[in-house]
């Protein structure tokens, strides 16, 4: 796997226009499963933040392109902050009320931009949540989530292990000097998401 992902990560240094591509289409997804959730009369909305608590988050790595994308967005001054608790989550003990290093306010910073897992947490009923309550999931995310595996499944063979790889969120770096938040491949590049842009830097083991 990985050094597939190494030559993606090559494919991606010649042709950056293909990483706008992916981010896209992981928007893309992500208005789907906005869509469908919406018929649903879920107790998620603005301001509820119980699913926020005591998770460690990983997602997929288009996923948290587009979540760099929404933190570099972001204030400076803003940016800092989150960057400081990524530090010291990444140091603590998580327990089931711990609160995700992305909360600011009891509102997740970067909504537009969550991750899927944090968009399918959905219940009918916020006290489930608030309790740590075990419940059966609504069927409608397991539709979705099949639906959303159809459309992953159509991705070209040679980028599907950059879909299929996951990481933790609080393995998104922050580059001090420029105070944006980046994805290091393997040492190989370094992507920095912004504005429906896209910055590379070559890293160390970039093979020369």
């Amino acid at each position: 796997m990985i050094e597939k992902l190494i030559q993606i990560c090559a494919y991606f240094y010649k042709d950056k226009e293909i990483l706008k591509e992916i981010i896209e289409y992981q928007k893309e997804i992500y208005s789907f499963i906005d869509e469908n959730l919406k018929k649903e009369n879920f107790s998620c909305n603005e301001g509820c933040y119980y699913c926020c608590l005591g998770w460690k988050v990983n997602a997929s790595l288009p996923e948290i392109l587009v979540l760099i994308e929404g933190l570099n967005s972001l204030s400076i001054k803003e940016r800092k902050s989150i960057y400081s608790k990524l530090k010291l989550y990444k140091k603590e003990k998580i327990t089931d009320y711990t609160p995700c290093p992305l909360l600011s306010n009891n509102r997740c910073s970067v909504y537009m931009n969550r991750p899927m897992i944090c968009r399918l947490f959905s219940s009918y009923d916020s006290k489930l949540c608030e309790k740590k309550t075990e419940f059966k999931f609504p069927e409608i995310i397991e539709q979705i989530v099949f639906k959303v595996k159809e459309k992953t499944e159509i991705i070209d063979e040679f980028f599907k292990p950059f879909f299929e790889t996951k990481i933790y969120i609080t393995e998104i770096k922050f580059n001090r000097q420029v105070n944006l938040f980046y994805i290091d491949m393997f040492s190989i590049l370094k992507i920095y998401p912004k504005d429906k842009n896209i910055k590379i830097e070559i890293g160390e083991k970039f093979p020369l």
